[in-house]
């Protein structure tokens, strides 16, 4: 057995959501993983996606469901140093833990323009929310809270799962009151990571960095690292007035189609 698929098994084992009857499982936020793969992804055979905002790897993963069901592999992408560690857990086999930097990188991508070697952003270490994926009984307790009037903990759970980019000047000032509760991170162009990982193309492309979007396609070359499908999230306004609709095409991107909650969907245009 290959380590892939060793690490694929050893994951559903873990995982006790998992039907033991190997039921595929899907973990995108209301089934998006889903939807995709059935209207896009499934005929591509072994292949190779790249998320960025991974996470813990787990919970609304848009990738998760193709490294443990399809026979995908793939990199994830995750700046909270918190989350970062969880992916290790979650999405890489304690048995292949010499390979993991292969499978995550813990970096904030930048554009071009962005020279420093580190960033700053708010990145949450709540250790309630940063053990993994929340059992049954923890999200039925999260919900009873909220319906309470408490929303403490529920806040809690989106600011680790939505970590922000502080130079960003759209973040979420509402959020993160605080500026000066930041930490810094590596930060790293998207062609610094393929390059370093001697990645030359791939198939799918989820990139969720809440509002920090149109700065990491401005640190990627697609015409040099081509990737087949792109999934944005991002606000949901008319395609033709969004700017990173605008950026995609000039860089051979059709537009597909609006899915799920503020996502876009682009697919490659090969050059003639």
């Amino acid at each position: 057995m290959s380590p892939d698929y060793e690490r694929a098994d050893w994951v559903k084992r873990k995982w006790a959501s998992i039907p033991a009857d190997d039921t595929f499982k899907y973990f995108g936020l209301n089934d998006l993983d889903k939807y995709l793969y059935h209207n896009y992804l499934k005929d591509i055979k072994n292949g190779f996606y790249i998320e960025c905002g991974a996470a813990n790897g787990i919970e609304q993963s848009n990738t998760a469901t193709l490294s443990f069901s399809y026979g995908w592999t793939g990199l994830l992408i995750e700046a909270n140093p918190f989350q970062y560690q969880n992916i290790l857990k979650h999405r890489v086999s304690p048995f292949w833990v010499e390979i993991a930097a292969s499978q995550a990188v813990n970096c904030a991508l930048v554009s071009h323009e962005y020279k420093e070697e580190y960033i700053e952003g708010f990145f949450s270490g709540d250790p309630r929310f940063l053990q993994g994926p929340m059992t049954d009984s923890e999200t039925k307790d999260l919900m009873a809270s909220e319906g309470a009037g408490d929303f403490s903990a529920v806040k809690e759970l989106e600011d680790c799962m939505c970590a922000q980019i502080k130079t960003n000047n759209n973040y979420d000032k509402k959020r993160y009151p605080d500026s000066t509760k930041t930490l810094e991170v590596p930060a790293r162009t998207l062609d610094w990571v393929l390059a370093s990982h001697d990645i030359e193309k791939a198939d799918f492309f989820s990139l969720d960095v809440e509002g920090y979007e149109l700065e990491v396609l401005k640190g990627w070359s697609p015409d040099k690292y081509p990737i087949k499908y792109v999934l944005i999230e991002g606000r949901l306004i008319p395609e033709e007035k969004s700017p990173i609709n605008e950026y995609m095409e000039q860089n051979n991107y059709q537009f597909e189609e609006h899915v799920g909650v503020n996502n876009m969907l682009y697919s490659y245009r090969e050059k003639k």
